[in-house]
C-alpha cells in the first residue's frame, strides 16, 4: 500500500507523464507532416502573425514575391499544407509558417517546330485554372499556349516601366510575374507564346490624337472619339513605343513573340484617312521595315517571332496586300511561323459561290492551307489559328474541329495548329482534341448543321 500522503503525487506524475508523452506524438506526427513538405526544399520559413482583417490568400499575396510556386492558388496550398490547415480559417494572432524558394529557372526555351495549343486570356493562366490546362494538354499532346501580353484596348498585363504605358495609365498587372508563368509552362514542356497587338490600340489611339490617322495631310484633324482604335504604323514615334514594350516582354524570356494586328485597318471608316505616307512608299513596304526592326529584338533575345494574318490574305488578292500591308512572300523573310487565321464564319456571303461558308469549315479550312503554302517559301512555318467557337450559322462542336483538323491533314500542313476561342472556352475542343490524338480518319460533312 502506498501510503495516502504520496497518492496524489504519483497521480499528478502519471498525468504529467501522460501529457508528456501525448505532446511528444503530436510532435511526431507534425515531424511527419513536415517531413512530407520538406520535400518542395524550401530555402527558407518565415514566420508571419495573423492580423484581424487577412485571409489565407492575402497573406500569400504578400509573400509571392519571394517563391517560385505558380499560380498563386498553389502557393496558398503550400501554406496550407505546411500550417496542417483543413480549411481556410485562420485565427487573428496565429503564428504562420510561410515557405520561401528563390530558385525560379526558365530552363532552356521550348521552341518546337511543330506547335498544338489554344489562345488563353492571362487571367486564366494566372489562376487555379493553369492546373487544369496543364492536365488537358497532357490528354491532348498539347506543347504550347498564346497568351496576351498587350491586348487590343492597348493594356499591358506585365509589370511594364514604360512612362507612356504609366502614364496613360494601362498597366494591368495579371501576368504580375512573368518569370513565374514561363517556368510553369517549361516544368510542363509548354511553349510559351507572348500574343502582343501591335497598331490596334484603344488606349494610346485616345490619349495620343496625333498618333493615329488623320483625315487631311495637315495632321490637325483626327478620326472621330468612337473610331480611335488604331495608331498609324508609318509614324515613327508609333512604332517607338511598340519596340520598346517588346524588348520588355522579351527580357522575361518567352519563348516566341507572335504579333497580331501587324496591319494597316481596313474599315470602312478610314479609307479616307491619311497615313501620311510618300508616293514612294506602300503599305507593304512599312509593315515589312517594321518587321526587320522586331526581328532584330527578337534575335538579341533568342527568341522566335509569328505573326497572325486574316485568312483572306492567304489568298494575297491585290487590293487585300494593298489595304492591309501584308505580303506574306515579303513578311516571311523576318518571320519564323505565320499564323493564318482561318475562320471559316468569317468568310461573309457568298464566298467561293458558298451560300453559308461558316457551315463548310472543311473546305474554307483547306482552300486557305493550299493557297498559303503555294505562297509561303519552305523556311517559313504555317500553324494556323482554327475556328473554336460558334458565329452566324457556325455551331461549334467537336465535329466542327476534326472538320478543321483533317483539312490541315489532308492539305499536309505538318507545322500544327492553334484554337481560338475569344473567351477562352475550349470545353468542346478538349472531347475533339483527344478524340484526333487517336488516329481515326475524320469524314467531314459538309453544309450540315455542326
Amino acid at each position: 500500500m502506498i501510503p495516502i500522503k504520496y497518492r496524489n503525487f504519483f497521480l499528478i506524475l502519471i498525468i504529467t507523464l501522460l501529457i508528456l508523452l501525448s505532446r511528444n506524438k503530436l510532435y511526431f506526427q507534425h515531424s511527419q507532416c513536415r517531413a512530407e513538405q520538406s520535400n518542395q526544399e524550401w530555402d527558407s520559413i518565415a514566420i508571419y502573425n495573423v492580423k484581424s482583417n487577412d485571409n489565407l490568400t492575402r497573406i500569400a499575396r504578400k509573400f509571392y514575391s519571394q517563391t517560385d510556386a505558380f499560380p498563386l492558388s498553389s502557393f496558398t496550398s503550400q501554406i496550407r499544407g505546411l500550417n496542417n490547415i483543413s480549411n481556410n480559417t485562420i485565427r487573428t494572432g496565429q503564428k504562420l509558417k510561410i515557405p520561401l524558394n528563390r530558385r525560379t529557372s526558365l530552363l532552356e526555351k521550348i521552341q518546337p517546330d511543330t506547335i498544338r495549343g489554344i489562345y488563353i486570356q492571362p487571367y486564366y493562366l494566372n489562376s487555379a485554372k493553369a492546373i487544369e490546362i496543364v492536365k488537358h494538354y497532357k490528354e491532348t499532346n498539347c506543347n504550347a499556349i498564346v497568351v496576351d501580353f498587350k491586348n487590343m484596348r492597348g493594356e499591358l498585363f506585365y509589370p511594364s516601366k514604360n512612362e507612356i504605358a504609366q502614364q496613360v495609365n494601362i498597366i494591368s498587372l495579371v501576368i504580375s510575374h512573368p518569370e513565374k508563368m514561363i517556368s510553369f509552362c517549361h516544368k510542363h514542356n509548354i511553349s510559351l507564346i507572348a500574343r502582343f497587338v501591335v497598331f490596334h490600340d484603344i488606349a494610346i489611339a485616345n490619349a495620343f490624337q496625333e498618333w493615329t490617322p488623320i483625315a487631311d495631310t495637315t495632321r490637325k484633324q483626327s478620326v472621330s472619339d468612337d473610331e480611335k482604335k488604331w495608331l498609324n504604323p508609318y509614324l515613327p514615334e508609333v512604332q517607338a513605343y511598340q519596340l520598346a514594350l517588346l524588348k520588355e516582354v522579351l527580357s522575361f524570356g518567352v519563348d516566341e513573340i507572335q504579333l497580331d494586328y501587324i496591319r494597316f485597318p481596313t474599315e470602312s471608316k478610314y479609307t479616307d484617312r491619311s497615313f501620311s505616307l510618300p508616293d514612294s512608299v506602300k503599305r507593304e513596304d512599312v509593315i515589312v521595315d517594321f518587321l526587320r526592326k522586331v526581328r532584330i529584338l527578337t534575335d538579341e533575345y533568342n527568341t522566335k517571332l509569328s505573326a497572325d494574318v486574316f485568312g483572306i490574305i492567304a489568298f494575297q488578292r491585290s487590293v487585300d496586300i494593298a489595304s492591309t500591308g501584308q505580303n506574306i512572300k515579303r513578311m516571311a523573310k523576318y518571320l519564323d511561323r505565320i499564323n493564318p487565321m482561318i475562320y471559316p464564319s468569317h468568310f461573309f456571303g457568298r464566298f467561293e459561290g458558298k451560300k453559308y461558308p461558316g457551315k463548310e469549315p472543311y473546305y474554307f479550312v483547306h482552300q486557305t492551307c493550299k493557297r498559303i503554302k503555294g505562297i509561303c517559301p519552305a523556311s517559313l512555318k504555317v500553324s494556323p489559328f482554327l475556328q473554336a467557337f460558334s458565329l452566324w450559322h457556325s455551331q461549334f462542336n467537336p465535329a466542327y474541329l476534326l472538320s478543321q483538323l483533317q483539312a490541315l491533314k489532308d492539305c499536309d500542313i505538318t507545322d500544327g495548329f492553334l484554337l481560338w476561342n475569344a473567351a477562352s472556352k475550349y470545353e468542346k475542343s478538349w472531347p475533339a482534341l483527344k478524340l484526333w490524338n487517336s488516329g481515326t480518319k475524320y469524314i467531314p460533312l459538309e453544309n450540315n448543321d455542326y
